[in-house]
C-alpha cells in the first residue's frame, strides 16, 4: 500500500531514434519500430493489398521489410550506410512486392504501384510515409518521414 513512481519518468522521441538507429530485424529498437509500423496495417505498394501481418511478425524475415529508398540508389549518391539502413528508411511490405521493387528508385518504382491517386495516398498513409516520395531526393523524403515518424511515436506514448 505504499505509493511509487514505477512509470513516471519522461520519454521524448526525436529524430535521432529513427535516423540514428540500423534498421536489424535483432534490435530492441528496430523491433519496438517493427510494431510502430505493423499498427497501422501496412498495405503492399504493388497493389495496395494487405500485408499479411502474421508472417511478417511471426518470421521477422528481414525480405519482409522495403528500404524506401533502395540501398543501391542511396549508394550510388554517396548516402553512408548508416543513413541507408536507418529505421527511417524501413517500411513493412510483402516478400513479392519488395522483391519486384528491389533497386528502383522512388520515380521508377511508382510505375508498378496504383496509378489511383486516392489509393496511392492510403498505400503511404499506412506506411507512415509523405505521400509523395516519389521525387527521388533523399533528404527531402527523410526530414518529412521523420516528421511523421516523431508524431506518430509521441502520439502512441501520449496516448498508452
Amino acid at each position: 500500500d505504499k505509493s511509487n513512481t514505477l512509470g513516471e519518468f519522461a520519454v521524448n522521441i526525436d529524430e535521432t531514434f529513427f535516423k540514428n538507429n540500423t534498421f536489424s530485424v535483432s534490435y530492441v529498437n528496430a523491433k519496438t519500430f517493427i510494431l510502430m509500423l505493423a499498427n497501422e496495417k501496412p498495405l503492399n505498394f504493388t497493389d495496395g493489398s494487405v500485408v499479411a501481418l502474421e508472417n511478417v511478425l511471426r518470421n521477422c524475415n528481414k525480405k519482409e521489410f522495403h528500404h524506401i529508398y533502395p540501398q543501391s540508389y542511396l549508394k550510388s549518391l554517396g548516402v553512408n550506410n548508416k543513413l541507408i539502413n536507418s529505421l527511417a528508411n524501413i517500411c513493412i511490405i510483402s516478400r513479392g512486392p519488395n522483391n519486384s521493387l528491389s533497386g528502383e528508385k522512388p520515380s521508377l518504382y511508382k510505375t508498378q504501384m496504383p496509378s489511383d491517386t486516392q489509393k496511392l495516398k492510403e498505400i503511404m498513409n499506412h506506411a507512415l510515409c509523405p505521400e509523395d516520395i516519389f521525387h527521388d531526393n533523399f533528404n527531402k523524403f527523410l526530414e518529412e518521414r521523420l516528421e511523421l515518424l516523431v508524431n506518430k511515436a509521441n502520439n502512441l506514448m501520449l496516448n498508452n
